[in-house]
């Protein structure tokens, strides 16, 4: 269906299979997508561990769990963008986008289930946001540009079922998944996103002040 939805926009798209604890998978599937196109401009890791052990407290973490948390979260990640900058370096440009988290800096305002978050998402997201601002030292000046998009509150499918979305909407500010797209698509195209270069991006500010949704925020009733 996004393929669909990406194709009646007016262009072309292409659907690879990638599981994020199955390393083989990732590789191919960023092959795939080079043989289709001929090459990759843009990397823009997204996807998560969602296991067991994400929402769990220190003490009911299991080693096992927050091994897979950290492979899912931040190994797979790495090896993804390893695998794609030989061939952005060859051409001498390229943009990694990596999607944070507040709870990487940020203490939770309770307990899980109030509003807060297990120590092990916690962790592996602390370590994931210091990818960008260090390959921006490392290969901005290769034509690299690295990003941290921190998206705020999103409700999503996954939320909603799980009731997560009215806990969290006690003590953030949500936005729909279209303001995250539309600040990446932003931070890709624009060139003056450069001044953000190995920052962390707020995307529901960065949208609301640039104005790069239509119609968002709504009109305060």
């Amino acid at each position: 269906t996004t393929v669909e939805a990406i194709e009646a926009a007016g262009t072309r798209g292409f659907a690879v299979r990638m599981d994020v604890l199955d390393r083989t998978s990732l590789i191919e599937g960023a092959d795939a997508v080079l043989e289709h196109f001929g090459r990759i401009d843009v990397l823009v890791n997204n996807a998560i561990y969602q296991g067991r052990g994400t929402m769990d407290e220190l003490l009911d973490l299991d080693e096992d769990d927050l091994r897979k948390l950290f492979e899912g979260n931040v190994f797979a990640q790495l090896a993804l963008t390893k695998h794609v900058l030989p061939h952005m370096l060859e051409r001498g440009s390229g943009t990694i986008i990596n999607m944070i988290s507040a709870t990487a800096y940020q203490t939770p305002p309770a307990k899980i289930g109030q509003g807060g978050w297990g120590m092990g998402y916690a962790m592996t997201k602390a370590a994931f946001a210091r990818v960008a601002p260090l390959l921006e030292v490392e290969l901005g000046d290769r034509g690299i540009r690295s990003f941290s998009v921190d998206p705020g509150f999103v409700p999503t499918e996954k939320t909603e079922a799980t009731n997560r979305a009215k806990d969290y909407a006690q003590h953030f500010v949500g936005a729909p998944p279209a303001v995250i797209g539309a600040v990446i698509a932003w931070l890709e195209s624009d060139p003056e996103a450069d001044a953000l270069r190995g920052e962390v991006v707020m995307a529901q500010r960065e949208c609301k002040r640039r104005g790069l949704l239509p119609g968002w925020p709504p009109p305060k009733q």
